[in-house]
């Protein structure tokens, strides 16, 4: 009876201890390795081909569908019910060691004709959009009415997310390959990025004044576009 005593206990005694009592069987990692890719998110603005003027009105619009192209030509169909960009416009500035930018949110007032305004703190500091979903697209039509002369560089970031400062914003799963992760990124058409103004600048990089040197955007990047403001 004593053994029987003593059996038991170091019986009870090894379940307790061992990682499947405490913990459960968090079974095998089903990803032997990860893929990741890039999907263009398209945005356009229609009529970035001339000079503006005070009161004038920028209008841009984007489309996206649930069936995406990838940079690796992958099709991959990734639904998202709650799609979101920002805009944040930016003021070309001169000073002694070149041209920087500064923020420039007073000098644009924002509307929205398709899509919804967004007001939470955790989101960029620019004017934050929630997309219309109707499957399987996510449409949004904002636009910028003009105030003030000037060079700016308008900086368009779309997410999955409205934490836009989260590492993972901009990050879409695939449900059906869980195994493949892809990175959204804003495409803007070359012709409406307006890129003739870094040679008028003679620079590849603008900073953020008074940031340490912080860098808001280079000349290859696709998710900005310049307008000029007579």
């Amino acid at each position: 009876m004593k053994n029987s005593l003593i059996v038991m206990f170091i019986l009870l005694f090894y379940t307790m201890v061992s990682p499947g009592f405490q913990c459960g069987d968090r079974g095998h990692d089903i990803c032997d390795r990860y893929t990741y890719d890039s999907i263009p998110l398209p945005f356009e603005v229609y009529n970035n081909d001339h000079s503006f003027h005070v009161a004038d009105t920028i209008n841009m619009f984007s489309i996206i569908n649930d069936t995406f192209h990838s940079i690796n030509g992958e099709n991959p169909v990734l639904p998202s019910n709650n799609l979101y960009a920002s805009i944040q416009p930016y003021k070309v500035v001169n000073v002694t060691s070149g041209p920087e930018l500064n923020y420039a949110n007073i000098e644009f007032n924002p509307i929205v004709s398709e899509g919804f305004f967004q007001t939470n703190p955790y989101q960029s500091s620019g004017y934050n959009f929630l997309y219309n979903r109707l499957e399987p697209y996510n449409r949004l039509a904002p636009s910028l009415i003009i105030g003030s002369p000037g060079l700016y560089l308008i900086k368009i970031g779309i997410a999955n997310s409205s934490y836009f400062y989260s590492d993972y914003a901009n990050s879409f799963s695939d449900h059906k390959n869980p195994c493949n992760q892809y990175i959204g990124k804003c495409s803007i058409s070359s012709t409406s990025q307006q890129k003739q103004y870094w040679d008028t600048l003679g620079t590849t990089v603008l900073r953020l004044a008074n940031s340490n040197g912080q860098i808001i955007s280079n000349k290859e990047d696709k998710n900005y576009f310049f307008v000029k403001v007579d």
